[in-house]
């Protein structure tokens, strides 16, 4: 993932530096996410599949004082998924693809339930979508105002 991040804030500032506010926005909106999920994680203290239900799992399970929900990595891919279709729309097919699977790994390797991955889309999409549109919003109002000034 950081490969990705890098690798598109790489891209925006030789592509265009008018995309540069866009992609900061968006940035800090999709860590803004992730840590909403982190204060999720420890009101709910659901405990994970793998400590709960019999059986190995794939990757073997963390420590108990780990939570499951929701999943943070689901938060995080969504959130860097919207963050990227803001910048770049055109490759939206691309970044949803690869938010998914991350998603999807989380459950197959048996650390976290269907609906922990399903909340941590949600919450991750939905809280850079919401800080994004939000800030940008207030900025153009606050470009409007010193147009319209003496």
């Amino acid at each position: 993932m950081l490969m990705v991040i890098v690798g598109l804030w790489a891209w925006v500032i030789l592509r265009s530096k008018n995309l540069v506010p866009r992609a900061m926005i968006a940035t800090i909106a999709a860590f803004i996410a992730y840590g909403t999920g982190l204060v999720l994680k420890e009101f709910f203290h659901e405990p994970r599949p793998c400590a709960v239900l019999p059986g190995e799992t794939v990757s073997g399970c963390v420590t108990m004082d780990v939570w499951s929900f929701p999943s943070n990595h689901s938060v995080f891919a969504s959130a860097w998924m919207v963050a990227c279709i803001l910048i770049v729309p055109r490759l939206w097919s691309l970044f949803w693809t690869m938010s998914i699977l991350l998603a999807a790994s989380r459950v197959f390797v048996g650390v976290h339930y269907v609906h922990d991955v399903l909340a941590g889309l949600s919450i991750g999409a939905a809280v850079t979508l919401s800080i994004y549109l939000i800030v940008t919003r207030l900025a153009a109002k606050a470009a409007d105002k010193d147009s319209l000034a003496p």
